[in-house]
């Protein structure tokens, strides 16, 4: 019997962990199994063709917010070409409405409820049997014209039993993104999330996840992306398995980045201390903040924590080794426009390096979706299901939202911006960050730059034009932040006519002697120590600026503004793992 396992990943460079775990779930039953994966972005007739091909007696697709209304239409057509074809879901999105999915989709034949691995194994096994499906708890299916929904199956309570998907195909994960995970369930009840309908937390052993992750490292993985809900639920759990990863990677030379969704609550003195032995780029944490407001926290279970929270940011912040990502969620109830406009400053004030603004979605069988009415909520019948409006938000100021979102991506989470973007909040907007967001998105729509995407170049012009006519005081000091941002981020042999470059006698003399200077090239630039003088002249830019500007960020911008030439190099050879950028040093020349 033939079984293609497969899905749609919102991205290419995405992986799917729950398919993985299926094929090393039924690896020792007589099925020859095939895992193929595909995107939302690719054509459907492409997909359609695709898994026809494969001739496959079974097709078993792992379902989302983001690839259902796909899917569902995939299996109408496969159903149309390949009648014979047995079409199985499973995951989060079917799970809990599985006999109305059954109902409403005749080319569905199977649906797994829940916790995929035993349920799968059962059905498989039947299957090849030829025995009738009826005793398989946590499987809905038809029988004949009826749609029978069998008794939720317990949970795995010893994880070791499935076995790892990472002991072979490593090769799958060639610049993919590799999803992973060693515990189960969440100890939180997050209204809006599925992990409140499950009770409890299941780990795998750390032997288990040792010998996983050193796979995942010898093999040279470039990212790895726990997806436990909440990694540090346990500290202990949670050191160990960091404390591992630190000299895992420091023995085996590697350069895979791990992010963990984290809780801040619980993270220790012990926590921090070990975090400041991790080198730059092998943690990144995102931390859920959600919202500051107290009666939102409430209605939400979550708990109020900010003032730790904000502690334990500042701390990390400080050690400039982690990536930090803080998130809010707009349109979470009792929060109006005004309220969540406190919460972005709370964690604006914070410097993550990701502000991640994102939208509630009522997610089927999360508590928040269920007191829909209470809280006057509409919002999308089709997947995400996201918020248009609720008792406490207008949708039209979910729109604006939605635009400052965007704008936030463009001019801060992307960091191209970021000593401009510093200088204009600090100086100007420091009560009340949002604000500035506020009024630049008015000034984006205001000239049309809402209808079109934008390259680079035009967007550091845009961010000039505005503070042209909306800021007007420093302009000269302004323009050198931007200089710097446009320098580091994009290379250009000449400065575009709005940003002047500054003229210096025998510019170009200095900048040929300094990159004849051994002694010069070791200490700022040692990985072009092997190239000749104009090779290096190609892979770098040495720059003059009117203004100490890294002086004048120390002091936070304060005081008057005293002209002192500083030359700045920028190497684009060497670039900043996580944001691209190039790297720069201060010179004399």
């Amino acid at each position: 019997m033939k079984l293609l396992l497969t899905t749609l990943n919102s991205k290419y460079i995405h992986s799917n962990l729950a398919i993985r775990y299926l094929r090393s779930y039924c690896h020792d039953l007589p099925l020859d199994i095939e895992l193929v994966e595909f995107n939302i972005n690719q054509n459907m007739d492409y997909i359609l063709a695709e898994i026809y091909k494969k001739k496959s007696d079974l097709v078993a697709f792992s379902c989302y917010i983001w690839n259902i209304t796909q899917i569902l239409e995939l299996c109408k057509d496969l159903k149309k070409v390949s009648p014979e074809m047995k079409i199985i879901l499973g995951g989060p999105e079917v799970s809990f409405d599985s006999e109305v999915i059954l109902k409403d989709n005749p080319a569905i034949d199977y649906i797994i409820q829940g916790e995929g691995e035993e349920i799968f194994y059962d059905l498989m096994e039947t299957l090849l049997s030829g025995n009738e499906v009826d005793q398989i708890s946590g499987l809905t299916f038809r029988r004949g014209d009826e749609i029978v929904a069998g008794p939720a199956r317990p949970l795995i309570t010893n994880l070791d039993r499935i076995p790892s998907p990472f002991m072979e195909n490593l090769d799958e994960f060639e610049n993919k993104l590799v999803y992973y995970e060693s515990c189960r369930g969440c100890p939180f009840n997050c209204q809006y999330c599925l992990s409140s309908t499950l009770k409890g937390v299941r780990t795998f052993s750390m032997e288990r996840i040792q010998s996983d992750l050193l796979q995942l490292i010898k093999a040279g993985v470039k990212k790895v992306k726990f997806v436990d809900r909440t990694f540090n639920f346990n500290p202990e759990h949670a050191l160990k398995v960091m404390r591992f990863l630190i000299d895992a990677c420091a023995q085996h030379q590697s350069k895979t980045t791990f992010h963990f969704e984290m809780t801040a609550q619980l993270i220790n003195e012990k926590m921090l201390e070990l975090f400041k032995q991790a080198p730059t780029g092998l943690f990144q944490f995102e931390i859920g903040v959600q919202s500051t407001n107290k009666p939102t926290l409430e209605r939400i279970q979550r708990g109020d924590y900010f003032n730790q929270l904000a502690s334990v940011v500042q701390k990390i912040s400080e050690q400039g080794n982690i990536h930090l990502h803080l998130d809010l969620i707009a349109g979470l109830p009792e929060e109006n426009y005004k309220q969540f406009q406190k919460s972005f400053n709370d964690v604006y004030r914070l410097r993550p390096d990701d502000l991640q603004l994102g939208f509630l979605k009522l997610l089927k069988g999360s508590g928040i979706r269920q007191k829909a009415e209470e809280y006057g909520y509409k919002y999308r019948e089709l997947p995400p299901y996201e918020v248009l409006e609720n008792n406490d938000i207008r949708f039209e100021e979910i729109l604006e939202l939605k635009m400052i979102e965007d704008l936030l991506e463009i001019f801060s989470n992307s960091h191209k911006f970021e000593l401009s973007i510093d200088f204009i909040i600090t100086r100007f907007y420091s009560e009340n960050p949002f604000v500035f967001f506020k009024e630049l998105k008015e000034y984006w729509i205001g000239i049309g730059y809402h209808h079109r995407p934008h390259k680079d170049e035009a967007l550091y012009h845009f961010l000039l034009r505005f503070y042209l006519d909306k800021v007007k005081e420093d302009v000269e000091m302004f323009k050198e932040y931007l200089k710097f941002d446009f320098l580091r981020n994009v290379r250009k042999g000449l400065l575009p006519e709005w940003l002047h470059s500054v003229i210096v006698e025998e510019y170009k003399e200095r900048c040929y002697e300094f990159v004849k200077d051994e002694d010069q090239i070791k200490k700022y630039i040692p990985e072009l120590a092997e190239l000749k003088s104009k090779q290096i002249m190609r892979k770098i830019l040495i720059e003059p600026f009117v203004f100490d500007i890294f002086e004048c960020r120390k002091k936070g911008y304060i005081g008057k503004y005293t002209k002192a030439m500083i030359f700045i190099l920028f190497n684009y050879e060497k670039r900043d793992p996580i944001f691209g950028y190039a790297s720069f040093n201060q010179i004399n020349i």
